[in-house]
């Protein structure tokens, strides 16, 4: 009698020691996916600022050689990153904050009148040019 009860007590220790080491894998396994999660969640917070200062750097020389302002093709790139983040902000917070509200006004109000104004003032230039013109043409 004596034997089988050492032979059951042998295979719950049997038992229980895979039970333990499959606990531990599973466990290990959590560690693992939560710290390639946390490394996964560092790299995107590390590459988002830097592709947006790679596209602010390549939009900026791309104004400047297309004769652009220097001041122009620093802002327009600017006011543009900065509306698009008063965007995010108000799709985070809502537009219930004052201060989402005022970044969102701030930011995007003179970004559309730096895009507005130049073809709005061509076009008053070039009627104001034939409304002359028609005075220096002889019938």
């Amino acid at each position: 009698m004596s034997e089988s009860g050492g032979g059951c007590l042998g295979l719950f220790a049997i038992l229980m020691v895979i039970y333990l080491v499959i606990r531990i894998i599973i466990w290990l396994f959590k560690i693992f996916s939560i710290t390639v999660i946390l490394l996964l969640g560092i790299g995107l917070m590390a590459i988002i600022p830097i592709a947006i200062g790679l596209i602010f750097f390549k939009t900026f020389m791309a104004m400047k050689n297309n004769d652009f302002e220097k001041t122009r093709a620093i802002i327009l790139p600017s006011l543009t990153v900065l509306t698009g983040a008063s965007i995010g902000f108000s799709a985070l917070f809502g537009l219930s904050n004052p201060w989402v509200v005022a970044a969102l006004v701030g930011s995007s109000v003179p970004l559309v009148s730096l895009l507005l104004y130049p073809p709005i003032n061509r076009r008053r230039l070039i009627r104001k040019y034939r409304e002359g013109e028609q005075d220096l043409i002889e019938p």
